[in-house]
């Protein structure tokens, strides 16, 4: 099998960059680490760049899902109990780095063998058929269109006919590449840096939870990361405290999601209280 897989959010990439420059060799890559996930390297907890496969949603669901305890009892007992359905696909998250996990190799239904992040995320396979001259189609696919090709033309005229034809029919094809049929399809558009911060605000938790004496809430923004407020002001330590809960709530709702529904990033409809 040599066709590549599509996926409608940006792939992982391991990052090769051009010697000359140090740029991105990928071009999506490049223009995807234009946004920063975090502003500095001091925003870190690792006092680091991002990795480039951060630049893509699929690391930070495969990160969710790695905090979910329930997932991890599961990888812990080899894929048996509750989530053993949800492992058949994922596998053992805490056993390897991100991306040789990505990089691992499986064999989909069809004896095929894909990295598993295009088995998980990418579009299914969809190929050009070649048709009789009479052929009608009164289902024919929202999501395709169908072409005469005139066999006598040139490759390199075909290709140019090719993409006028696309061009004409640019609406159906933005429609085409908004709809995901991925065997887990990412539920909707969160930007990563508030996923990072969410990421943040939960592992903050956990790290906190047990310390003598108590970290209050208005202070864990600042062990995140963020210093914004000025502590020694009850209406700055209000905010912070609220803007810890928010993305601390949102962390619980796709790790939940994650595990439970097989989807990311997606809020549950019942809020949990910090």
């Amino acid at each position: 099998m040599t066709e590549r897989r599509l996926f409608i959010y940006k792939r992982s990439f391991k990052g090769n960059r051009l010697r000359a420059t140090g740029n991105f060799v990928a071009r999506d890559l490049r223009e995807a680490a234009a946004t920063p996930i975090w502003s500095n390297k001091d925003e870190h907890p690792e006092k680091r760049a991002p990795h480039p496969w951060e630049y893509s949603v699929y690391y930070w669901w495969w990160e969710f899902l790695r905090r979910h305890e329930g997932y991890k009892k599961c990888c812990e007992n080899g894929g048996k109990g509750r989530y053993a359905s949800l492992y058949k696909d994922w596998g053992d998250i805490h056993s390897s780095p991100y991306w040789e996990w990505w990089s691992k190799k499986v064999v989909d239904e069809h004896g095929d063998t894909w990295m598993r992040g295009e088995y998980l995320f990418a579009e299914p396979l969809r190929s050009i058929r070649v048709v009789g001259e009479n052929w009608v189609d009164s289902n024919q696919d929202p999501y395709s269109i169908t072409i005469n090709v005139p066999l006598e033309v040139g490759t390199r005229d075909l290709v140019a006919m090719f993409r006028r034809v696309l061009n004409q029919h640019s609406d159906k094809r933005n429609a085409a590449r908004s709809v995901s049929n991925a065997l887990y399809p990412v539920a909707t558009k969160v930007p990563l840096r508030a996923l990072y911060w969410a990421l943040r605000a939960w592992d903050v938790q956990q790290e906190t939870k047990n310390q003598k004496p108590k970290v209050k809430n208005h202070q864990k923004p600042a062990l995140m990361g963020i210093s914004l407020w000025n502590l020694d002001d009850e209406g700055d330590r209000q905010r912070a405290r609220m803007e810890f809960k928010r993305y601390f709530l949102a962390a619980e709702d796709y790790i939940a999601c994650a595990a439970d529904e097989g989807t990311f990033p997606k809020r549950r409809t019942k809020k949990n209280s910090l």
